[in-house]
């Protein structure tokens, strides 16, 4: 059996106020993951403002056709650099 003291959450660091973090879950938005999204986006090299501006839009439910278009350019990236593909550079800075 595990000692409760083992299964201690993560924390992890939003870089944002209480104050922000209320307001984006008002907002039905969720800062935990899309902070994790963000994390993920720029660890396969796009930038961080795009990566900041694209995370919310991969928890939403309903996106506009413009929203769409830009998720699946960030997911065509990304699956390009998994494959050893040339990119289109969909994210040049």
């Amino acid at each position: 059996m595990s000692h409760p003291a083992s299964r201690q959450p993560l924390i992890v660091d939003l870089q944002m106020s209480d104050q922000e973090y209320l307001e984006l879950l008002a907002a039905g938005r969720d800062p935990v993951r899309e902070q994790w999204y963000v994390a993920e986006l720029v660890h396969y090299n796009i930038p961080v403002e795009k990566a900041r501006s694209l995370a919310p839009l991969f928890t939403k439910t309903e996106r506009t056709l413009e929203e769409k278009i830009q998720v699946g350019n960030a997911i065509h990236f990304i699956w390009e650099q998994l494959a050893n593909v040339p990119s289109y550079q969909y994210f040049q800075q």
